[in-house]
């Protein structure tokens, strides 16, 4: 299923829609201040009560001779003819604006036109004119050193390129803009960046951190009403994370709050974003049927409101997986094949990989494995080509740079607040000495030189310590950079590998096991050595992806763990603990909380082969500065001395060494105890 759908990017407005939102009547006189409030609250729910206001707008800056409101309101139906995709007035106001702006003198309102336009082309599905029209703009609001519009039309050509496959140029104008997320004072674009940089998290794989900017991004939305689409858009988003997690209550209670205010706000023309989510709520739950009877109609919907390809795209992609789901794998072949046509005529890479992966699975279905093997080819080549090294790295390598330039920026901060102190305190001593008189001065002078050497000195080790937090940042940023190319290479070659002879395998059994049991039988076996080979080329990437593993990490890994076992063994109880002196928080290197990992796993799979146990046990604990792990059972024991230095056992005492621990093996016929210290 796909993970990460086609972001549903807008052009975000400029400062001049930033205004108060004003008490709505529909007979009171309205000023040419206001014209804008009262069309932005409109575009949406009464797309055609925001068309009368802003050509109200344009009589009433005529009648005043406002040339200036009168581009605005111009170039603001350049926007409202783009929300109710009707493309050609769009361009017809886009043209009549361009002209009115050059005629006027009113040059400053240029790259505003340039950027709605943009915004035209893009939900068009025309990137290049896209692209072309955003870049307009930044060119503009640079000359115009407008730092706002720049900020935001650097996003929109990220976003551009980001569709394109281009995804360094893509990290390189969202860098540019995500620098200032922090400092813009406009609600509205940290609303929109914020988001934008959870997206880019989560195709990196770092959930939390996705989940964190979509939190900010839903908190900041809701304390601005002026932008009712955002909070659409945090809610489904943060809903689809849920659904990822398959905390199912959590993603229905979103999906539930989205409608709620979709309704509440009459924002029928974004209620197609609820009932996708709502489709891959229930595709994730395997109500496929229900999926089916869900989409459908929304796609109807999406043609009368003339919605592009890649906004209906996470829709078309679930009607394919619910039909293939269902037993009619040939309408899912219809469906997919009409779907990678349209993504390779608008050249969107991401899309083509995961259409080219369905075709696959759905050509598998019918036995037509020559093009089962073609589609899944060609999914590898795109992955490993684009999805996979390309983007993987251009994205943590931007974000590494991204990090790397804000801890310089705050080193440069907290040293230019040093320098400050140092000189109000020479400052001070000056005014307090000079107050002594001619007779004090040889002592002042000699305190003020000895002064100044004391702060050359303080300077010094200031610039010295900055050096070296500098040098050592560059050190981890490489470090990481070599853990993600290894752990790339092991993810993308050898994972994509192993799923690939895994489905083979699977297929294999199906047809062979009706007649040769036996031979099934081996073929299932083999299957699930290599989806156990799988995870733990998983828990291996998830070691080597980060700096340090917390307990909290830690303890989840061993809990996962302990659930499979639990599932896969019947007759076997098992519990796991974690004792109130661990902190949550204490860190582990990633080395160390592998190995005791490992170590665990070890220990309860030896359990379960030769102890015919009934209970299994992990407490993890601390105390007097060790980390203590104790693995019990009640089980037979070991019954021959030389099971000591069985394979398993030495490898459990060599990992053991290899973190400065100590392990204790105690066996008796009432069952085994391995106990694991180690330095906290």
């Amino acid at each position: 299923m796909r993970t990460n759908t086609t972001n549903l990017m807008r052009s975000i407005p400029l400062i001049l829609l930033l205004l108060i939102a004003l008490p709505l009547s529909a007979q009171r006189e309205v000023s040419i201040d206001s014209i804008t409030t009262y069309a932005t609250r409109y575009y949406t729910a009464y797309p055609d009560s925001a068309q009368y206001y802003l050509h109200k707008g344009i009589r009433l800056a005529e009648d005043a001779g406002d040339n200036f409101n009168k581009g605005i309101f111009l170039t603001k139906l350049i926007q409202q003819k783009t929300r109710i995709r009707d493309y050609d007035s769009a361009r017809y106001y886009f043209k009549k604006s361009q002209q009115f702006l050059r005629d006027s003198g009113e040059l400053t309102l240029l790259p505003d036109s340039h950027s709605e336009l943009a915004e035209t082309y893009y939900y068009m599905e025309k990137m290049d004119s896209a692209l072309f029209h955003f870049k307009a703009a930044d060119s503009l609001y640079t000359i115009d050193n407008d730092s706002i519009g720049i900020l935001i039309s650097k996003n929109n050509v990220a976003q551009v390129h980001q569709i394109l496959g281009n995804f360094d140029l893509a990290i390189e104008n969202m860098l540019a803009a995500a620098q200032n997320v922090d400092t813009t004072q406009y609600k509205f674009i940290k609303v929109q960046l914020y988001h934008n940089v959870a997206q880019l998290y989560s195709q990196i794989q770092e959930p939390e951190l996705a989940r964190e900017y979509e939190g900010r991004s839903l908190e900041l939305a809701l304390t601005n009403p002026n932008w009712p689409e955002d909070i659409v858009l945090a809610y489904v988003s943060l809903a689809r994370f849920a659904i990822a997690d398959e905390d199912f209550d959590k993603a229905l209670d979103l999906i539930g709050k989205a409608d709620d205010f979709v309704t509440e706000q009459n924002l029928e023309m974004v209620r197609y974003q609820v009932r996708s989510t709502r489709a891959a709520y229930l595709v994730a739950r395997g109500e496929y049927e229900a999926a089916i009877s869900e989409i459908e109609p929304t796609l109807a919907l999406v043609a009368e409101e003339k919605r592009s390809d890649f906004e209906a795209f996470s829709l078309n992609m679930n009607l394919g997986i619910s039909y293939l789901e269902t037993g009619r794998p040939g309408d899912a072949i219809e469906v997919f094949e009409r779907m990678l046509g349209e993504s390779l005529e608008d050249r969107r890479l991401e899309d083509i990989a995961t259409i080219e992966e369905s075709l696959s699975r759905a050509y598998e279905r019918t036995g037509d494995y020559r093009a089962s093997l073609e589609h899944f080819r060609q999914f590898t080549t795109y992955q490993d080509s684009v999805l996979g090294e390309q983007k993987q790295y251009a994205i943590r390598d931007a974000l590494v740079r991204y990090e790397t330039e804000k801890k310089e920026r705050q080193l440069a901060e907290t040293r230019a607040d040093l320098a400050e102190r140092e000189l109000e305190v020479k400052r001070k001593n000056n005014l307090i000495f000079g107050g002594f008189g001619l007779a004090l001065i040889l002592g002042l002078l000699t305190y003020l030189v000895y002064s100044r050497q004391r702060l050359r000195n303080r300077q010094l080790q200031k610039e010295n310590e900055l050096r070296e937090a500098l040098a050592e940042i560059e050190t981890q940023n490489k470090l990481q950079e070599q853990r993600l190319r290894i752990s790339r290479d092991l993810h993308d070659n050898i994972g994509s590998q192993l799923t690939f002879i895994i489905s083979s395998l699977d297929s294999l059994r199906m047809r062979t096991e009706p007649t040769n049991k036996e031979a099934g039988k081996k073929i299932s076996s083999i299957s699930s050595f290599t989806r156990d080979t799988i995870y733990e080329l998983r828990d291996t990437i998830w070691a080597m992806n980060k700096k340090s593993i917390t307990i909290e990490d830690l303890s989840s890994r061993i809990s996962n763990f302990i659930d499979k076992a639990r599932d896969a063994t019947s007759g076997v109880e098992f519990s796991f603990e974690l004792g109130e002196n661990c902190s949550s928080d204490h860190l582990f290197t990633s080395v160390k909380g592998m190995n005791v990992y490992r170590i665990i796993q070890e220990a309860v799979n030896n359990a379960l082969k030769h102890a015919d146990a009934s209970n299994i046990s992990v407490v993890f604990d601390s105390g007097q500065g060790q980390m203590l792990v104790h693995i019990t059972d009640d089980g037979k024991g070991f019954t021959r001395p030389d099971q000591l230095s069985s394979h398993g056992l030495l490898n459990m005492e060599k990992r053991a060494k290899e973190i400065e621990g100590d392990l204790h093996i105690d066996s008796s016929d009432k069952g085994t105890k391995v106990t694991l210290s180690f330095p906290g």
